[in-house]
């Protein structure tokens, strides 16, 4: 790929990033997104068309470019994890409650397991989850709960569940703990 006018550059949020290569900036860009709790998206995208916006020449149409999946799941487990931030869990679970809600939720059939888009924000966002629980390892930090469309550690480790989003069907599943939580 030909070099544009003052090397590899792009701007992402007020930020000017600046690179030798290519796939450097690309990958400036993702660890400032990760590191800043912002969605990853597609940077390599983007710099495509802001240079086939400025510099037409630079770009080629590629023919085989991969088509990402929706992945509803893994997006409805990251935007809860970055709206955490804004409202963190004020009182925690004792461990022993929290167990003993992880063994309803095993049975559960909402129980579904996230698959990631991205290994580093993936990796990056477990971490947010780990912190979220106090570091509690009842259950695996990519579990997912349809029912209530948050992720599974984060639901077990409130005291209370006044916080928590409602089922979305308004019934949920008979035997959730979270009914009988005020």
């Amino acid at each position: 790929m030909r070099i544009p006018f003052g090397g590899h550059h792009f701007k992402d949020r007020a930020v000017m990033f600046k690179a030798e290569a290519f796939d450097e900036l690309v990958e400036k860009i993702r660890d400032f997104r990760i590191a800043n709790g912002i969605k990853i998206g597609n940077p390599e995208e983007e710099i495509l068309i802001y240079y086939a916006k400025n510099w037409p020449w630079l770009v080629e149409e590629n023919p085989e470019q991969q088509i990402t999946k929706e992945n509803p799941r893994y997006d409805k487990w990251r935007d809860f994890i970055f709206a955490m931030k804004k409202t963190p869990i004020r009182k925690y679970a004792n461990d022993r409650e929290i167990r003993t809600r992880y063994e309803t939720c095993e049975k559960c059939k909402f129980r579904k397991k996230v698959t990631p888009r991205d290994k580093d924000e993936f990796e990056a966002l477990k971490q947010k989850v780990f912190v979220f629980c106090r570091g509690s390892m009842v259950c695996g930090m990519d579990q997912f709960c349809d029912l209530h469309q948050a992720p599974i550690p984060v639901l077990l480790a409130p005291e209370t569940t006044k916080d928590l989003l409602p089922p979305k069907d308004g019934n949920g599943s008979a035997d959730c703990w979270i009914k009988s939580v005020p």
